[in-house]
């Protein structure tokens, strides 16, 4: 399910509920193609659909009741295209680099809008704070200046308006410790 905001003008001054509509024709007639989904009370002039199907185009009317009748609807015409959570972005891999921990994954259905990526890291699995988000488009993040010789967890989530996926597959790499140098032997009698 997807969720999707409508507003409109209340006109009435004396209705005592709206009725919401929705339809899944394409140029649907109204009431003919249209289903009641709710009603909220009188002055409202907002509603939050929490069931709009996920990934399609859906209509919505908008009318006053009041027990003399029914207004004509606000137009046939309304529509959003729905707008849902990206899905879960998958295949987190990481790659180390002496002290930098490249990650890179699998882009992710933005299901009507584009958003960011959230980039999850922790010094025990499966406990994470965000440290950067990269854009849509991006599917790499490198994690510089890291402490040598450690561990690091890594997840992922693609966020948009609609909400934030789940995290992805967990991931985790450890920085390299650095070799020594300037070496130096004496021969002892």
């Amino acid at each position: 399910m997807a969720t999707v905001d409508l507003s409109w003008t209340d006109n009435s001054d004396n209705e005592d509920e709206f009725r919401i509509y929705r339809s899944r024709t394409n140029s649907p007639s109204f009431p003919d193609d249209y289903i009641q989904i709710n009603t909220v009370s009188s002055n409202t002039t907002s509603y939050n659909d929490t069931t709009a199907p996920k990934d399609e185009t859906v209509y919505y009317a908008v009318t006053a009741y009041n027990p003399a009748g029914e207004s004509n609807s606000t137009t046939n015409n309304i529509f959003t295209t729905v707008i849902s959570t990206p899905t879960t972005p998958q295949n987190l891999t990481s790659t180390v680099s002496r002290d930098d921990i490249v990650l890179n994954w699998d882009a992710v259905n933005w299901n009507g809008e584009q958003g960011e990526y959230n980039i999850l890291r922790g010094e025990s699995s499966g406990s994470y704070i965000e440290i950067a988000a990269v854009q849509a488009g991006t599917t790499t993040y490198t994690d510089t200046g890291l402490e040598d010789g450690e561990q690091f967890f890594y997840t992922v989530t693609a966020e948009n308006s609609a909400g934030t996926s789940s995290e992805s597959n967990e991931t985790s790499g450890i920085t390299e410790l650095p070799e020594p140098t300037n070496v130096q032997a004496s021969l002892i009698d």
